[in-house]
């Protein structure tokens, strides 16, 4: 079976691999996103725009606990799996179970920290005490979409595209149906009950897909000597964690500046609803992105110079195709798009302009980051690239949002993008793109 499936993947090539995996992850990335995209619709129809503000920022929070809580085992998975699955078993194997524990223990700790501190959290940060059950209900969340975050994570590694897009069709269709039924019947408190429901499921499913994959690639899962790998930890996966430590609070910290303002949390609602249209457009380069890191790391374990470099310069110039086309479409019909949100959003539209500038310098930040990953320079991209970039979020979120509201906060992501860009460029030229003999081979 495993040499099967390693003969299979070989005999490809690397152009039917990234094709086919762009199209099965472009699945289930639509499947994802756009389940997203239409409950988000749902609720702000069914709340309005400060329930939908509300909702926002209580699902920033969980969703910012949930990025620091997986510790980064989902890059982490990608990288290795991708890299030890052909040559290097036993090892994969021991990765696998190294990314699980890490998760677990990660959200269980960040599940609980979020619960206990939910009334101090509503009442003091997000100024909103009447949030806090909402707030508690939600941080269910956090500890299932961690353990997803890994197991996504290793599926890309696997290139286990196919099972991806299967399942997030699923749960894409189970998702908004939950959220349309439960907001209708019980508001705010069903969306927030919606999302945990829908990360269960998720994690169900993921977990199934992810053992049959490994079985496939002859790979065993091994919690035991898990611990053996742990020096991946200190040279990939906690510089990775604290950058989300610095990344995802960066940004709830921006929204919730915003939504201190006068007014704020109805500027929140706007500002969402226009950085969902940013999300959309950046979903289609993570396609291109989340199948070449798989890719790269690959070439990277078997020392192929020669499709390394290939791999790089064609993931680069898909994403920028893509991000420039999608964003001229969303300018296009952003007002009609804003405007299913419901009439009030239709002002959000300089909003959306702003973030569309953002959206193409930070993915063509992706882009060329994942040559910093796959070279393991993750302390360089802690200290040179995320920390500068997101004290510029902060600051800029800070200064802006005072006054300026929405279109402020717009301007600090991207002041923060473009700030993002350069020091990536200016990492990966430093760096170069030579294939060597990886610290983490024994």
């Amino acid at each position: 079976m495993a040499n099967s499936a390693h003969a299979v993947t070989q005999a490809q090539g690397l152009r039917a691999r990234f094709q086919a995996g762009v199209f099965w992850n472009a699945v289930a990335a639509v499947a994802t996103q756009g389940s997203t995209f239409l409950a988000n619709l749902v609720i702000a129809n069914l709340l309005g725009l400060d329930g939908f503000g509300e909702f926002s920022i209580v699902y920033t929070t969980v969703l910012a606990a949930a990025g620091i809580a997986q510790v980064a085992t989902g890059v982490t998975a990608t990288k290795y799996i991708a890299e030890f699955r052909d040559l290097e078993k036993d090892r994969a194997g021991r990765v696998l179970g190294l990314c699980a524990l890490v998760s677990l223990v990660g959200g269980v700790v960040a599940t609980i920290l979020v619960m206990s501190s939910a009334p101090w959290l509503a009442s003091h940060v997000l100024r909103a005490p009447h949030v806090v059950n909402e707030l508690a209900v939600a941080a269910g969340f956090i500890l299932f979409s961690a353990a997803n975050g890994y197991q996504q994570g290793a599926l890309a590694g696997f290139e286990g595209y196919r099972r991806l897009a299967r399942i997030s069709i699923g749960v894409g269709v189970v998702h908004v149906g939950s959220v349309v039924l439960a907001t209708y019947w019980w508001g705010f408190m069903g969306a927030v009950t919606a999302i945990v429901a829908s990360a269960v499921i998720r994690w169900v499913l993921f977990n199934i897909a992810l053992r049959a994959e490994a079985d496939r690639w002859g790979i065993v899962i091994r919690y035991r000597d898990a611990l053996s790998e742990r020096t991946i930890l200190h040279r990939f996966a906690v510089p990775a964690a604290i950058a989300g430590l610095s990344t995802m609070p960066a940004v709830w910290l921006s929204n919730v500046f915003l939504a201190q303002q006068p007014g704020g949390y109805g500027q929140v609602g706007l500002f969402s609803a226009a950085n969902n249209l940013r999300n959309l457009v950046l979903f289609l380069p993570a396609l291109t992105n989340n199948v070449g890191q798989a890719l790269l790391n690959n070439q990277k374990g078997r020392r192929d110079q020669a499709r390394y470099t290939k791999v790089f310069w064609a993931n680069t110039a898909a994403t920028a195709a893509l991000l420039l086309a999608a964003s001229a479409v969303v300018a296009i019909f952003g007002k009609l798009l804003l405007g299913l949100y419901g009439d009030t959003f239709i002002e959000a539209y300089p909003i959306l302009m702003v973030l569309l500038v953002a959206a193409v310098m930070e993915g063509m930040a992706t882009s060329t980051y994942q040559v910093v990953q796959s070279q393991e320079r993750m302390w360089v991209s802690l200290f040179g690239i995320a920390l500068p970039r997101d004290l510029l979020l902060v600051g800029g979120a800070y200064i802006l949002a005072v006054g300026h509201g929405g279109l402020g906060l717009a301007t600090a992501f991207a002041l923060a993008a473009a700030g993002g860009l350069v020091a990536t460029v200016f990492a990966v030229r430093r760096i170069g793109l030579g294939v060597s003999v990886s610290t983490s081979t024994r």
